[in-house]
């Protein structure tokens, strides 16, 4: 007779840690069961990487955490199976720190935000530390500040993650304008920099609006291209001297 086997999963894979850090990983069943499950972890090399040699997925559940730690610089492929299932396995790099060659760190998210003075943006400042394999790399420290203008990071720091991520928020000060923030990696050149604008309410004078082409207020009809002129209409001001003009 024959069986399926079923399905589970390792995740992060690849993973990439400095020494000396210690980030939890998953193992995920694809479909949840009733009973307990009882994996197996082998672990190619035992001096780069430590992980427990097995972990129990409570019955009714789908996941479970497993602790990694980068022990010394080195690669090991770490596999996780139980009796009915497949095998899953991951590539671990470590690297001895955030000096070493290779690393980057770049812009994920939260760049040319805009947003009104006294206020948070809406989504956080993201970078991502990665090797030239684009390897996520967790264990960075990250160290975020103001360059320019009015504004205060909330963390001021924070270590990378499994997926090479670190953030801060970012509170907008009363005073608008240009703010530029960095986030670097002390002791390395690894840095990252952002651009946000805060700008105050939009202000359109009644005789703002115009025809596009005579410069007339009050000369639109269905169809026209209109002009506004006004302040606060944009975070920043960009010249053309020939068309296409700036969207």
């Amino acid at each position: 007779s024959t069986s399926l086997v079923r399905g589970l999963r390792w995740t992060p894979s690849p993973l990439g840690l400095l020494s000396g850090t210690t980030v939890p990983a998953q193992v995920e069943l694809l479909a949840m069961t009733a009973s307990d499950v009882s994996l197996t972890i082998t672990n190619s090399n035992p001096a780069a990487v430590g992980v427990p040699p097995r972990v129990v997925i409570p019955g009714g559940s789908r996941s479970a955490a497993v602790p990694v730690t980068a022990l010394a610089p080195g690669r090991a492929s770490v596999s996780v199976t139980a009796p009915g299932f497949e095998t899953s396995s991951a590539v671990i790099e470590v690297l001895s720190g955030p000096t070493a060659s290779g690393l980057s760190l770049s812009i994920e998210s939260g760049d040319r935000q805009t947003g009104s003075p006294g206020t948070s943006l809406r989504q956080p400042l993201r970078v991502l530390l990665r090797d030239s394999n684009r390897i996520p790399f967790a264990g960075g420290r990250v160290e975020f500040a103001v360059s320019q203008g009015d504004a205060t990071l909330s963390p001021p720091g924070a270590t990378t993650d499994g997926q090479g991520r670190a953030a801060a928020n970012v509170a907008l000060g009363p005073a608008p304008g240009t703010i530029r923030l960095t986030a670097t990696i002390p002791g390395t050149s690894l840095r990252a920099q952002f651009t946000v604008f805060s700008i105050g309410q939009a202000e359109v004078p009644p005789a703002g609006i115009v025809h596009a082409a005579s410069l007339l207020a009050g000369a639109a009809s269905p169809g026209s291209i209109l002009s506004i002129f006004g302040r606060n209409l944009a975070p920043f001001v960009q010249e053309a001297q020939t068309p296409p003009l700036p969207a």
